[in-house]
């Protein structure tokens, strides 16, 4: 099963901003920034969930009415998706993938751009395939 790396770089308190990385069927390697809550002791809704490996795969969301990838195995928690978002405020514990990073709504916290565009690029290239997402902070993170 493929391996996709997630690299968390800062947790504010208010929201973690983070890299995710994967390997095309080329064999090139590709990347995406990320948002998740902060870390809030892995409770529902307000808390990004812990650093670890999970298993993902591609499974109907009833919330979001579409397919995205759902990552399993959380402990206590269930229904964790990865999908598009610009804004901490767009996120219950999911995380959220972008091709950039800005202060969009000027608030003082980091937003991602394109995140229709990155989550449907990594939608494709994963193929819809299952995957093991391996979470850890990057050097330096808190």
């Amino acid at each position: 099963m493929q391996k996709v790396f997630l690299y968390r770089k800062t947790d504010t308190g208010k929201e973690t901003n983070g890299i995710i990385q994967f390997t095309t069927k080329e064999g090139v390697q590709s990347q995406c920034f990320t948002l998740e809550l902060p870390w809030k002791n892995n409770q529902h809704d307000i808390s990004c969930i812990p650093i670890g490996s999970y298993d993902c795969q591609w499974t109907f969301s009833p919330h979001l009415n579409r397919y995205t990838y759902e990552v399993l195995n959380v402990p206590n928690r269930e229904g964790i998706r990865i999908h598009s978002g610009n804004f901490v405020s767009d996120l219950l514990g999911c995380i959220a993938l972008g091709t950039a990073e800005s202060d969009l709504n000027r608030d003082g916290m980091i937003d991602i751009m394109n995140s229709r565009w990155a989550i449907e690029t990594f939608e494709n290239i994963m193929d819809k395939q299952p995957f093991t997402l391996i979470i850890s902070h990057s050097s330096g993170a808190g």
